[in-house]
């Protein structure tokens, strides 16, 4: 049969939506889940994890997938909370395309309005309109190009159904993965080879599952880096944000950018350059 070469196709938006629903954590360590599921679907190698995503005009990104975007209707804390929240989601998305075999697909979303039959007010809203379109065509693609073995695709969307048979007709077979079955349409369930439930595996793949955010302390991180580099050396933010390993900071560079920003803010920490424009980090006195 295939050697176990696995694609992944992920339609951010259905995928976060069946873990809200679900009520799962939404800190996601997309490494650990491709590893999960590349198991899940009997294979042997990641050959590329696609995350397609709707964000809006001028950088302004939904904030469906954005994890700490829940509470949408807050309306008194939007104009502050906002904006923390569309830069919450670019930082994720910059981030999720440094990992291994993670490939980051954007794409504009479309404002629509729409008249109210009852109260005659006119309702703005945007709406996604080339994210399945290019999901389905990029996994046909692929797959016409022999590109991988096994597909995966993260959504329950019966829209993608033509593409899981037209994956089955290439000799490809063809896996869904849903949380638990929610929001998973029959058709798609009929095309598919089989189903993986994410949320049978859902511990293995959370980020920082093991960890105590009581313990977690950016200055006292810092501190211990400056410690260790001594005075002749110096200490890198990209180094320390995404490799520094230490029990006072969570794994997760997202996360850790947090806590140093909110340092920064109290000024405890600051940023500088070094030598060649390199940007480090130290204790401020």
């Amino acid at each position: 049969m295939a050697s176990g070469r696995v694609a992944i196709f992920v339609d951010g938006k259905n995928f976060y939506e069946g873990m809200r629903a679900s009520n799962l954590s939404s800190k996601i360590d997309f490494t650990a889940l491709a590893k999960q599921i590349v198991n899940a679907a009997s294979g042997s190698v990641l050959t590329g994890l696609h995350y397609f995503t709707g964000i809006e005009h001028e950088d302004k990104e939904e904030k469906e997938e954005n994890p700490d975007s829940n509470n949408e209707n807050n309306s008194d804390n939007n104009n502050v909370d906002e904006k923390d929240k569309k830069s919450s989601l670019k930082n994720f998305l910059s981030f999720l395309e440094t990992q291994p075999g993670c490939f980051v697909y954007r794409f504009h979303r479309r404002k629509r309005k729409i008249n109210c039959s009852k109260c005659g007010c006119e309702h703005e809203f945007t709406e996604e309109k080339e994210v399945d379109t290019s999901l389905v065509s990029i996994m046909i693609r692929q797959a016409a190009v022999n590109a991988f073995d096994y597909a995966v695709l993260c959504s329950g969307d019966a829209d993608h159904t033509p593409a899981l048979e037209a994956l089955r007709d290439l000799g490809k077979p063809a896996w869904v993965a849903t949380f638990g079955g929610h929001g998973l349409s029959r058709r798609l369930r009929q095309a598919a080879y089989g189903h993986i439930d994410l949320t049978a595996r859902h511990s293995q793949y959370v980020d920082g599952a093991d960890e105590d955010p009581a313990q977690f302390d950016a200055v006292a991180a810092v501190e211990e880096a400056e410690k260790y580099f001594g005075e002749d050396r110096y200490v890198g933010l990209n180094m320390f944000t995404k490799e520094w390993r230490t029990q006072k900071l969570p794994r997760s560079p997202f996360e850790r950018n947090e806590l140093i920003q909110k340092a920064i803010e109290a000024g405890k920490l600051e940023i500088y350059e070094v030598d060649e424009g390199y940007k480090a980090i130290r204790t401020v006195g």
